[in-house]
Formats: structure tokens, sequence, C-alpha cells
């Protein structure tokens, strides 16, 4: 059992830290989504739908609202689409030649720790203007081409083994 859980902490791990992504986009987006007029009712009917149009004087709330829900969206999306490609190099990364079980597990802990850090500078710049999320977004795409280059390459190499091609 020990083995299994040496072989899965840096999978698990970086499964941790993109649900900590999410889950600080929604704790961003929920600290704007319930904003007050000046009687203290809610800007918006319902909390989940910042697209409702709202009394001009309040565009600013409006327009951070907005942001907050279209970057909350966008961080749970590419949640989604990154976590498999995670645990696809990390259970077949070392299939590929010179390729220890190590360097899988420091490949995927240096890229998430680069993933978490470029989500951080998306929602906090996409909060502050839609402009500075540009970086952030931009590095997180780098990490998320590595891990779908990388998976490609270990189910490649991973199916030439499985279809006897080559030798383990």
């Amino acid at each position: 059992m020990e083995g299994l859980r040496q072989s899965l902490f840096a999978p698990a791990a970086s499964s941790f830290f993109l649900v900590m992504g999410a889950a600080t986009a929604i704790k961003e987006m929920v600290k704007v989504r319930y904003f007050k007029d000046d009687e203290g009712k809610p800007l918006y009917t319902h909390p989940y739908r910042p697209w409702i149009e709202i009394d001009p004087k309040y565009k600013e709330q409006a327009d951070k609202a907005w942001r907050a829900f279209k970057m909350c969206e966008n961080v749970k999306e590419w949640t989604v689409f990154s976590m498999p490609l995670v645990w696809i190099i990390a259970l077949f990364g070392s299939s590929l030649p010179y390729v220890e079980d190590s360097y899988v597990n420091y490949f995927l802990g240096v890229t998430s720790a680069v993933y978490s850090y470029a989500n951080h500078q998306y929602i906090y710049g996409y909060m502050e203007a839609p402009e500075k999320r540009i970086d952030g977004f931009r590095l997180r795409m780098k990490v998320f081409q590595a891990w779908l280059s990388v998976s490609l390459v270990s189910l490649l190499g991973y199916g030439l083994i499985a279809a006897g091609i080559r030798s383990p």
C-alpha cells in the first residue's frame, strides 16, 4: 500500500492544487456576486445571473460581478480539462524510455506549481481588469500544452509496449 501511496502522491497533490484553484475562483466570485445597492438590497435578483440589467449607477459593481462570473467559469473549465492529463502522465509517463517515476513526479510537481501560480495571476488579474488576466492565462496555457503533449507521448509509449512493439 505504501508503494501505491508513494506513486500516486504527485498526481494527487497536483489534483489538490487544481481543485484549490477552482475553489479560490468560486470564493472570489462569491465576494462580488452578492453586491448590494444603496438601500441594502441585492443588485441581482439571482446571484448566479450577473448578466441581468441593473441600475447604471452600479455599473462598476456589475462589471466586476460579470468578470468574476466569467473568470470562475474559465477556471473550472480548465480544471476539468487539466486533471485527466495529470493522471495520464502519472500513470503512463514512466512507460517512456529513460523516464523513471521520480522524473514524472518532479515534472508534475514543478508544472503544478507553475499552473497554480498562473491560475492565481489569472484570477486576481481578471478581477482587477480584463487585460490583466492575459499573463496568467498564457502561462496556464503553456502548462496545459506541456501536459497535453506529455500525456500524448506517454500514452503512445505505453501503447507501443502493450502492442508488443517495444519492450518495457
